[in-house]
């Protein structure tokens, strides 16, 4: 199928972090089959050089979450495949995993592996899976995800921006059909439209219309510009679990179970940040759990003289991102402090 000018690629790609770098990745359009059965969904990791194969990633929903969404499309296969697969292309640019991109293999079962089931979020590290929480409906899983668990106008606005930059990054001569975008951002279509025509106004994106209705659309060069000011790096990083993902870590390992070393540089930039971590969630932070959050601040600070304490602080420190992230002052200072560590 070739590439229609001014239109979406036929390829399905999508942006993927992997360490502290982002790869585009082409999503296979068929299941990938190992020993004649389905193992799941393949992705392609690409060199944005010189689109040499890197690795690659598969990813598989487990056989009860399938179970749940197939009571809501039936016995319509087609439209559940379309779904998963727009589901993947949601979420995938909010994972970080912590690898080195030449630890990752191109082929099954040793390649990366992201799956939609079981009861964690987060990477586990002897098996190079990540796991997502399921839910019993695909808009769910992308709600938690990709609009931090509630959708507004602002989000919405903000999603567009994302998903057509994005785009922008991988194909620049190129738009996003109307209905590729409905699909992807798991947003109802008047909802949609009523900010994507807003944006348009505001000279961030640009729309191909006829007989004015929407056909396509891109980001503007103004529209580039705003994202690239006024998107904190923050924004493109969701820390699920006791993982931190977004930050270049290295594991040291010598077995299966050996832990993540991690050296702090400047124990006075350290403990400085904790304290305004501290400062902020007592001053800012309105949520139930505040206590909570205030004693896991105590405790990481008590963990912090001895290094051997240092991955579990990570891991502390991973948890509470994943609960201020949409405190903004807060996840940035608690994300520099994880900078303040890095690979042995």
């Amino acid at each position: 199928m070739e590439e229609r000018p001014g239109y979406n690629l036929a390829v399905i790609k999508v942006l993927v972090n992997i360490a502290d770098k982002q790869y585009t990745a082409e999503l296979d359009e068929e299941e990938i089959l190992h020993e004649g059965r389905s193992v799941g969904y393949g992705l392609i990791i690409k060199d944005n050089k010189t689109d040499q194969d890197l690795g690659c990633i598969i990813a598989t929903i487990s056989v009860l979450t399938l179970a749940h969404w197939r009571k809501i499309y039936g016995s319509d296969t087609a439209a559940l495949h379309k779904v998963i697969k727009n589901v993947l292309v949601a979420v995938l640019p909010k994972v970080f995993f912590p690898l080195n991109i030449h630890d990752v293999h191109n082929m099954y079962p040793k390649c990366l592996l992201l799956e939609i089931g079981g009861d964690q979020n987060g990477f586990s590290l002897n098996d190079n899976i990540y796991h997502i929480k399921p839910e019993d409906s695909p808009e769910k899983i992308v709600r938690r995800i990709v609009y931090d668990g509630q959708m507004d106008d602002l989000k919405i606005r903000r999603g567009l921006l994302q998903l057509l930059y994005d785009h922008w990054k991988i194909s620049r001569n190129t738009k996003v059909l109307k209905q590729e975008i409905i699909d992807r951002m798991f947003v109802p279509e008047e909802d949609l439209l009523r900010n994507l025509e807003l944006l348009t106004k505001q000279h961030k994106v640009d729309l191909l219309t006829q007989n004015e209705a929407i056909i396509s659309a891109c980001i503007s060069s103004g529209g580039v510009e705003y994202v690239e000011n006024n998107f904190e790096e923050l924004s493109r990083q969701t820390v699920m679990g006791d993982q931190i993902m977004g930050d270049k870590i290295t594991a040291s390992t010598s077995g299966d179970n050996s832990p993540v070393i991690i050296q702090s540089s400047d124990t006075s930039i350290t403990y400085n940040l904790l304290d305004n971590i501290r400062k902020e969630i007592e001053s800012e932070y309105k949520e139930e759990d505040k206590e909570e959050l205030l004693q896991e601040v105590k405790e990481i600070k008590e963990l912090l003289p001895d290094t051997e304490n240092n991955s579990t602080v990570l891991a502390k420190l991973g948890g509470l991102l994943s609960k201020v992230s949409k405190y903004g002052k807060i996840a940035l200072l608690i994300l520099k402090l994880i900078k303040t560590f890095h690979g042995s």
